[in-house]
């Protein structure tokens, strides 16, 4: 069992790390103390070669590599419930570790690969190297896949296997009112099968029994303190207490326009700025075409194996205008965060789209959230975490907060909150566009994050750090 007051800190510090987005909400935690010797190898020369490292608990092996750069992987294994001072069965989730070494390094860089349901793994291979470009290589860079996720055991899913999931995870939701009893129905039966699938395991699956294993890993290998860096998240006050989470799309039509005057900005780096003399024209002439395609779709043929239509709820949640085109979120975790089933939602098929009615008129992309909510509303597995987030919260060392001015669907005002939160927390907003600071570089928010991470220094006030690179580039 891991002490209180331990978990209360971890819990404190996750709080503010919802995240949304593909980026992910990024927890960057930093062990001041480690000190490294020499590998110690067992089973030497072996093609499976284990081997360690001075002050650590567990045991590496070379698991691939990135652009030349080696990765190496472990696994723990944590309590299945750390809040239950009855944990007699002594079940355990497996948590897979993913480590990239930096070449100036002797301190890790914990990364929380955000979602929640997003896979360490993934973000190993996707986007490492920057964040290893932003540090420097002073850090190696270790991450996880939580569990329930990707390759940790018990794996949160609601299909068996991938067939399955091909075949039944479908149902059409392109309008509110005329498909809602469609949704309504298939949802029991998906909520049904979450249930079956994910049995007992299903209960201990959410971010704070998260944040608490990510204090086991600190301990694996043996860092003792904890800053915080969390980037591009979610108003967690919305994300544990509310029903609708409301606050998540004021900024993402601000976004969709700044595609438009960006492109009009870029001149011939964008061909479609060929079709309007501003971007007031540009963004009309599309909403234009998107209203044509609502009314008429659009057969697309290329040969005789690929072809298909192009409809409204296709070119405006499931392509490059949605926001979430391929966000990692496991709908599972999510359900079990917040407050989610009949004890908490109104039941029956009428109140729920009564409920929901006026915020999908508030917002063009809020219906991309329509099958969480009917999930939300028949939700079987109960919540078992007790958290509450609070204001004003003191943790060991005030957080870095990090966001874009522009976000679509994790918006500033989010930002703000989280760093309202948390006592003597600063801001650090990149004046662009993009989910997560680093989706367009700016050196000033680099600076920023070296100088926390490495001098443990914080701003004096919120920044606001212009962009470095440019939306648009000349097509090849």
């Amino acid at each position: 069992m891991m002490k209180q007051d331990t978990i209360g800190h971890v819990l404190l510090v996750a709080a503010a790390t919802i995240c949304c987005g593909i980026l992910a909400w990024r927890t960057l935690s930093l062990g001041r103390h480690v000190q490294e010797a020499s590998i110690v190898q067992s089973r030497k020369g072996t093609k499976n070669a284990l081997y360690t490292y001075s002050g650590e608990n567990i045991k590496w092996a070379a698991c691939g590599q990135v652009d030349n750069c080696p990765l190496e992987c472990s696994s723990i294994e944590v309590p299945k419930d750390h809040f239950s001072i009855n944990n007699f069965d002594n079940e355990t989730f497996n948590i897979p570790l993913v480590r990239m070494r930096g070449k100036n390094a002797t301190q890790n860089l914990l990364v929380n690969p955000g979602g929640p349901g997003g896979s360490g793994f993934a973000f190993m291979y996707d986007d490492a190297l920057d964040i290893m470009d932003v540090i420097d290589e002073s850090f190696h860079l270790l991450s996880f896949d939580p569990r329930g996720v990707n390759s940790s055991r018990p794996l949160a899913t609601c299909y068996p296997d991938q067939g399955t999931r091909k075949r039944l995870s479908e149902i059409r939701a392109t309008d509110p009112s005329r498909d809602s009893p469609d949704v309504y129905a298939w949802t029991a039966n998906f909520v049904h099968a979450c249930a079956d699938t994910m049995g007992e395991a299903g209960r201990y699956i959410n971010t704070p029994q998260t944040a608490a294993d990510m204090n086991n890993i600190l301990d694996a290998v043996r860092q003792d303190d904890m800053r915080v860096i969390i980037d591009g998240i979610a108003n967690h006050f919305d994300w544990y207490g509310a029903l609708i989470e409301g606050k998540d799309f004021i900024d993402t039509d601000k976004v969709l326009y700044g595609i438009f005057d960006e492109c009009v900005k870029a001149g011939s780096n964008c061909t479609l700025s060929a079709l309007a003399d501003n971007s007031e024209e540009l963004y009309r002439k599309f909403l234009d075409l998107t209203a044509k395609i609502r009314a008429e779709p659009i057969s697309v043929y290329i040969n005789s194996t690929l072809y298909g239509v192009l409809d409204y709820h296709s070119l405006w949640f499931n392509g490059g205008i949605r926001p979430r085109p391929s966000w990692p979120m496991d709908l599972g975790i999510h359900l079990k965060d917040g407050p989610s089933g009949p004890k908490y939602w109104p039941q029956g098929r009428t109140n729920l789209l009564d409920k929901l009615l006026p915020w999908y008129g508030n917002s063009s992309f809020a219906f991309a959230q329509n099958k969480l909510y009917y999930a939300k509303q028949q939700w079987r597995i109960p919540r078992t975490h007790g958290f509450v987030p609070r204001i004003d919260v003191e943790t060991a060392h005030p957080l870095l907060v990090l966001s874009m001015t522009f976000d679509p669907v994790c918006p500033l005002a989010s930002a703000r909150v989280g760093a309202e939160s948390f006592r003597g927390s600063r801001l650090v907003e990149v004046k662009g566009y993009g989910h997560c600071s680093q989706a367009m570089k700016s050196s000033c928010a680099v600076a920023h994050i070296r100088n926390f991470l490495q001098e443990g220094v914080l701003p004096d006030t919120h920044v606001q750090c212009e962009v470095d690179n440019e939306y648009y580039v000349k097509p090849e």
